[in-house]
């Protein structure tokens, strides 16, 4: 699959027949966003955790960061008018800290960027949503001047993340607000930098110490 461009025009991807546009998320997809993260989590995430385990995920830990939204550095892939996969990246310090605290090393020796908030629709699993919304991240990330990048998967999650290039750093468990523990894997890549005129900068000094 090709590389995602950078710019905020439409991307058409097609998957068994579909297509779906991936564009920048919106204030107005917050509804939408909500709706997508819930059952993402309860179908697709039933294979890897339990119930409670769910329950608490969708408890404490909120859909998204206002400030991806805001940075223009969170994606949607659309079909036919309904957000049917999210995701993005970050240079700042989640604002949701507060909700998961994970006790491990950070891997990055350099500021990182980090992979936020992947969500795909269970019906649209495995159709190549979430490789082309990773890749279009970690364009922007290069081109932004990151050459590390870093995510806190969760466990359904960790085979697309390998085969798209990441490597795990180990294999952690999420302490959430209510004391339930959440199995998740830390996981790293480095990437060329692609100067292409995306704003952003390396925040220095950042560490990610906690899951995002």
């Amino acid at each position: 699959m090709r590389a995602c461009e950078t710019s905020d025009e439409d991307i058409t991807e097609t998957g068994n027949d579909e297509a779906f546009i991936l564009r920048k998320a919106t204030i107005d997809d917050v509804p939408q966003l909500i709706r997508l993260h819930r059952v993402a989590i309860r179908e697709l995430g039933g294979s890897a955790y339990t119930a409670d385990q769910i329950d608490s995920f969708l408890l404490h830990v909120p859909t998204l960061d206002d400030s991806l939204i805001d940075d223009r550095t969170y994606f949607v892939a659309e079909a036919d008018g309904v957000v049917v996969g999210a995701g993005g990246w970050s240079y700042r310090i989640p604002s949701d800290m507060h909700t998961i605290d994970v006790d491990h090393a950070t891997a990055a020796v350099e500021p990182a960027a980090v992979i936020r908030a992947m969500y795909t629709h269970p019906d649209w699993a495995r159709r190549g949503i979430g490789r082309a919304i990773l890749e279009a991240a970690e364009t922007e990330a290069a081109a932004a001047g990151y050459r590390h990048i870093e995510l806190h998967a969760l466990l359904p999650g960790v085979p697309l993340y390998r085969a798209c290039g990441y490597t795990p750093i180990g294999r952690c468990q999420a302490q959430l607000s209510d004391g339930v523990m959440l199995p998740i894997v830390h996981m790293h890549k480095r990437v060329d930098t692609r100067p292409v005129g995306v704003r952003g900068r390396p925040a220095s000094g950042m560490g990610w110490g906690r899951a995002a």
